[in-house]
């Protein structure tokens, strides 16, 4: 099952994106980082 978003709230429990994790499905100023100071993005995730 999947739900059509136009935003996603990522919380402050999330330390690390990985490779493909959107993967092209919604762009990286969609995606809201509780903290993204101290979560680790790969440049592949988006």
């Amino acid at each position: 099952n999947f739900k059509k978003v136009d935003i996603i709230k990522v919380p402050k429990s999330v330390k690390k994106v990985d490779d493909f994790c959107f993967y092209e499905s919604i762009k990286r100023g969609k995606v809201m980082f509780e903290d993204i100071e101290n979560v680790e993005i790969s440049e592949l995730a988006f």
